[in-house]
């Protein structure tokens, strides 16, 4: 694939975005042919459009030239080309669940297939001590991704999003954090809900005590009622299933509020398509719904599943919704394109529908391992 039709596909995919959030609401009047523009109702409200983190970040995030390209809309210079910025306001940071001392005699599993630069080195060592300022905590790995973070936010970027592929490997069943034995298997060990949630809230705290990172909503899962999040995946990986997730959520909700975060909201749970959200959040009581402050989906779906479902979900429960990971392989962006269109015709068929962000681009090229709007293993760019 062209590095320059990739880019322009972006480019093209980001105009619509921003386009349409600036659209008024046009009716038909009377059914005379007559449009009635009233800017007071609009459409969509648009947050953003972005970029995990993770991979790309974790070998390149220390780079300033990669951090203007993607969240300024300057002119850069990057391998011998002037390149416009992206833009982007959007930065997930995602908390990594590896390290390799010994914990209580026991070694971190690792899968056959995963490349080292999947391995996002987490903070918590050893899950004896949950005070951040032990020794039992390291807050000196993951410096690249964390700069990363940090660059984004210099340059504008004001959504930024603290999510989990997995727990940390000593809270996994089988010490593995790729995934279970058995993938359909839940992998959180009996017993480490309180521990995961004390991870995700702590960190959140110290990033904004020590890093000046506000973030703006924290999610726990990754596609967690996926089955194929085994021990040889790869990348890092968990499953959750929906009664899992709903035994998780209140407990970090408590840890997050115990450290003054009760204002953060809590993201859930990033299903890998809109049908699973949807099963997801039709198993959850209102209890646990009410816990949720944003909904999360994946678009893997393609122009499949009931996101029109989705979208009712979300206006009657008065919750956010993002697109918070997609992928396809039509290099041209034409795909990507559709599919943001049926995601605003969604929305449009409510009267006044939440907010919605697109933050899934992996941005950066050149790399097997980062994650990309085409994310396919052939699409490298």
């Amino acid at each position: 694939m062209k590095r320059s039709t990739v880019r322009a596909a972006i480019v093209l995919a980001c105009g619509i975005a921003a386009l349409w959030t600036a659209l008024p609401d046009c009716r038909a009047a009377g059914g005379n042919g007559a449009i009635v523009i009233d800017p007071r109702a609009p459409s969509v409200i648009w947050q953003g459009w972005g970029t995990a983190l993770a991979w790309w970040a974790n070998e390149l995030g220390d780079r300033d030239d990669l951090a203007n390209l993607l969240f300024t809309t300057g002119t850069v210079q990057l391998l011998g080309q002037s390149l416009p910025g992206l833009g982007l306001n959007i930065a997930r940071y995602n908390l990594g669940a590896c390290s390799w001392g010994a914990v209580d005699g026991a070694q971190m599993g690792v899968s056959r297939t995963i490349f080292p630069f999947r391995q996002m080195q987490g903070f918590w060592l050893g899950g004896h001590f949950e005070d951040a300022r032990s020794a039992d905590w390291n807050w000196n790995v993951d410096a690249n991704q964390r700069a990363a973070l940090q660059k984004a936010q210099r340059r504008g970027a004001n959504y930024l999003e603290l999510f989990s592929n997995s727990p940390m490997w000593w809270m996994c069943a089988n010490k593995n954090p790729s995934g279970a034995a058995k993938a359909a298997d839940n992998n959180l060990a009996p017993g480490n809900d309180h521990n995961f949630a004390v991870y995700l809230a702590t960190v959140a705290q110290y990033a904004r005590s020590n890093w000046g990172i506000n973030f703006t909503t924290v999610e726990p899962f990754n596609e967690p009622s996926s089955n194929f999040w085994g021990e040889n995946g790869k990348q890092e990986g968990c499953h959750f299933s929906p009664q899992a997730q709903a035994a998780l959520l209140p407990v970090l909700r408590q840890e997050l509020d115990r450290r003054g975060l009760a204002n953060l909201p809590i993201a859930a749970s990033d299903e890998n398509t809109y049908d699973e959200a949807v099963s997801t959040w039709k198993s959850f009581d209102a209890g646990t719904r009410a816990i949720v402050g944003q909904i999360n989906v994946h678009g893997y779906q393609g122009a499949g599943g009931d996101r029109g479902m989705l979208s009712r979900i979300a206006m009657q429960q008065g919750k956010h919704v993002w697109n918070s990971e997609y992928g396809d392989t039509d290099g041209t962006g034409l795909k990507m394109a559709a599919n943001l269109s049926l995601d605003f015709t969604a929305r449009n068929l409510l009267l006044r529908p939440p907010r919605r962000g697109r933050p899934e681009l992996g941005a950066v090229p050149g790399s097997e391992g980062v994650r990309r709007r085409c994310n396919h293993p052939h699409s490298v760019w």
